[in-house]
């Protein structure tokens, strides 16, 4: 990625840069006790308050007087203005790299450190800022025992998509089952992880259908869109804690159907790249400032974001977990989940990361509804639309699985062969930032 810089810019750069770090360490320092509570992010932490309250007391301690509070309410306006007048000169800049993202969100949001309340995973990476270790799993499975050679699935569901659950049960888990049997592929779980619903039915479902099937993960918070990235952390510790040996986590949604096959010649190939991701380049690294993904310019000032996959699919190599889980508790947490672990935590925690590079892939997207063979053969994942069209991308699946269809290449003489060796998948490296 290219990060020249104008010698002006620079300059101005360096400048906001030294004035955060004054906000942070001189302006915005309040009376923290050590009995201090752990900071989880805005939205779950402070879902009662309004914007205004968690801008002045982003980390309230239990024991500061109304006075004090006063006191801090009285000067919020004047930082906040000297804080935004700041920001603004980051705009049109590109991405600085995770220390100045760090000291960004800091400085903006009142961020104090959690070193004497959260012990670091590792030190060497700095003030712990978010406590990632203290989740609470209402539903849970056994630990994962003789995890070598393994896969651990996971695949991320909302709390009420049971018809979405159901149907991969019925559908590319079977595959699972039966790699298994053949030796094709090793499985320590393959679970869902879903949050919390207000919802009582809700709830009371869920937990029939994980003593029905005994393949959920609930943590403890709200779910809903924006607590991805903290989901996705809820998991890494669920995983550091209870599976920490496996060696490859693939991350999936319910709405990807798998290629159970691809999945297995995957694993087979790339198993000794340790500290990796693997996934699809999720192009172009640019901010949407509209839409699904949109963020705003005090979220993101940048006009560009670091290389990151995209999230629907990705794998993780098991020994990136704990690297990955330390760099969260160092580094803010940002609502978009795919560019917060695969791009910002991987740059902290110096992961490879590794998009593909040829027709074949971790994640096929814009495919036609109905795959060829030669399509299915080419992906260990892709998006579907419906549960119905989760059914027919199984069905097809199966057919060539067992031979019912085949890959026919045509070429430009008119002649056909057909394809019936495995798929290879070739990966390329992101650059890292420095």
């Amino acid at each position: 990625m290219d990060t020249k810089f104008s010698f002006g810019s620079a300059v101005l750069l360096l400048a906001t840069v030294a004035c955060v770090i004054y906000i942070i360490y001189f302006i915005q320092q309040t009376d923290i006790s050590s009995q201090q509570i752990g900071r989880l992010p805005k939205s779950i932490h402070y879902e009662n308050k309004s914007q205004e309250e968690v801008l002045i007391t982003p980390l309230q301690s239990k024991q500061t007087s109304e006075q004090n509070i006063s006191m801090e309410q009285s000067n919020v306006t004047i930082k906040r203005d000297f804080f935004n007048y700041m920001a603004a000169s980051l705009r049109n800049t590109m991405y600085p790299g995770v220390e100045n993202y760090t000291q960004y969100i800091v400085a903006r949001d009142g961020l104090l450190p959690l070193t004497n309340i959260v012990k670091p995973l590792k030190p060497e990476f700095g003030t712990v800022l978010n406590d990632i270790l203290s989740f609470r799993y209402p539903i849970s499975i056994h630990p994962c025992q003789d995890v070598n050679q393994s896969v651990f699935i996971a695949t991320l569901s909302a709390t009420g998509n049971f018809l979405k659950r159901n149907m991969i049960r019925q559908t590319w888990r079977k595959h699972l089952k039966t790699a298994n049997e053949d030796g094709l592929l090793r499985m320590a779980r393959s679970v869902f992880l879903v949050g919390t619903s207000n919802d009582t039915l809700t709830q009371s479902q869920i937990e029939e259908e994980s003593k029905t099937y005994g393949d959920i993960i609930q943590v403890e918070i709200p779910d809903f869109y924006e607590n991805l990235s903290l989901k996705m952390a809820a998991l890494l510790n669920w995983l550091y804690k209870n599976c920490a040996n496996v060696d490859f986590v693939l991350k999936v949604d319910d709405d990807v159907y798998v290629n159970v096959r691809n999945l297995a010649q995957f694993i087979q190939s790339y198993r000794q790249f340790n500290h990796s991701i693997f996934g699809v380049a999720s192009v172009p690294f640019t901010p949407d400032r509209d839409g699904k993904w949109k963020v705003t310019y005090q979220e993101w000032p940048w006009n560009t974001y670091p290389g990151y996959l995209g999230g629907p699919a990705y794998l993780l190599h098991g020994s990136a977990i704990l690297p990955l889980l330390a760099a969260c508790q160092t580094t803010p947490m940002l609502s978009l989940e795919d560019l917060y672990w695969t791009g910002i935590c991987a740059e902290k925690a110096d992961v490879n990361i590794y998009f593909s590079s040829n027709s074949t892939t971790v994640f096929g997207e814009r495919l036609p509804a109905v795959l060829d063979p030669c399509d299915q053969r080419r992906h260990i994942g892709w998006l579907t639309t419906s549960v119905d069209h989760m059914n027919i991308s199984h069905v097809t699946t199966d057919d060539y699985y067992y031979s019912r269809t085949q890959c026919v290449r045509n070429y430009s003489n008119g002649r056909g062969t057909v394809t019936t060796e495995s798929a290879k998948f070739y990966f390329d490296t992101l650059p890292k930032i420095h």
